[in-house]
């Protein structure tokens, strides 16, 4: 089945925040099988990657390392018909977060600008 909404998120050496990132994905009430998230790593030599296979999450290597190339490649990786990004230091604070979010791209046909993904880097994180 082909998910909905693919969410992109670009890491390197993110092991300090991505777990919490990922338990918020995980958490969501959209089910696991409407989404895919894409952890497009630029080379983490810090256990980044581990954790991303431990929850399942598809991981592709970012040889340029920008966080902008992740992005796009992201965006040609991506199996869906909407795309969401989340940095690595980013967690979806409401667990409905994807459900809304896919309700609003069904009704809009016309939508070509990317919404806010209503994510916060929370304060016990740091966002550099």
């Amino acid at each position: 089945m082909k998910p909905q909404i693919s969410i992109i998120i670009p890491t390197y050496n993110s092991i300090s925040t991505v777990e919490k990132v990922f338990e918020s994905i995980k958490k969501q009430t959209l089910s696991k099988n409407s989404y895919e998230v894409l952890v497009i790593d630029g080379g983490s030599t810090d256990g980044t990657l581990q954790v991303a296979k431990k929850y399942g999450f598809t991981v592709i290597n970012n040889p340029k390392q920008h966080q902008v190339y992740a992005k796009h490649m992201g965006h040609f990786a991506a199996r869906s018909n909407y795309v969401m990004h989340l940095d690595s230091d980013e967690v979806l604070e409401n667990k409905n977060s994807l459900e809304v979010k896919l309700k609003y791209f069904k009704l809009k046909d016309d939508l070509v600008a990317i919404v806010p993904s209503g994510h916060k880097t929370p304060q016990s994180l740091s966002a550099v």
